[in-house]
């Protein structure tokens, strides 16, 4: 299953090319809109048919909350792909989905301090602290310093279901808050540590090879092998 994170916005989403994209490299696909409480949803009946279907989850957690939603009104799917609105495939995945580790990412980075604003790391840390409290995971006191893991850069990846039921039963579904934009980078900066934490090395677990600040500028061009990423700061 392919999950498209949405909120909808004429002059930043490319859904349409997202669906298009989808449809050519894996057309067997089932594909889940799941709708982040767009204002005016009306834009997905554009796009509804066989193989497509509009979820409004009316969720408020961004890409990590278009996930959670999803993977709970459908819990058996063998695996879930998380993808934005502003993504599109440049080729197969398929090689990847057929692989045994519990998440691939998309794109990876391990600058997971070094890239938060000074101003901004105060944050991050308490809604770090925030969050282990209430999960099963343990955040290591050296959280703060550590750059021995990568962050999913837009959460984006390949879950297996068997990653997304330890997710339910450790508390991230009620415990995850992503309703900002800096949420969401925190998220991002989560999930790779529980990745970490279940024995997964995302810089080996990623779709396209390498550190992501390396390839920014080539995202939105179509010239990497794998996936096209238009990076609108929503």
């Amino acid at each position: 299953m392919f999950i498209i994170s949405c909120y909808f916005d004429e002059q930043k989403s490319i859904i349409g090319e997202t669906i298009n994209s989808i449809r050519k490299f894996h057309p067997k696909e089932k594909i889940i809109i799941c709708d982040s409480d767009s204002p005016d949803k009306s834009y997905a009946q554009k796009y509804i048919s066989n193989y497509v279907e509009f979820f409004d989850a009316k969720n408020k957690r961004r890409p990590i909350g278009a996930l959670l939603e999803t993977y709970k009104k459908y819990p058996n799917e063998p695996y879930y792909v998380l993808i934005h609105d502003s993504c599109s495939l440049v080729s197969s995945i398929q090689n990847f989905i057929d692989r045994d580790e519990e998440l691939i990412s998309f794109f990876q980075t391990t600058r997971t301090i070094s890239t938060i604003p000074s101003d901004k790391r105060e944050v991050y840390f308490n809604w770090m602290e925030k969050l282990f409290s209430k999960l099963s995971y343990e955040l290591k006191l050296n959280f703060k310093e550590d750059e021995s893991h990568s962050l999913v850069v837009g959460c984006m990846g390949i879950y297996k279901k068997s990653l997304l039921e330890k997710f339910i039963k450790n508390g991230v579904y009620e415990s995850m808050e992503s309703h900002s934009f800096y949420d969401s980078c925190w998220a991002e900066r989560a999930i790779g540590y529980i990745a970490k934490i279940e024995g997964i090395d995302l810089k080996k677990s990623c779709v396209e090879e390498g550190d992501a600040l390396s390839m920014w500028y080539d995202m939105p061009t179509g010239s990497l092998p794998y996936i096209k990423k238009i990076c609108f700061g929503r």
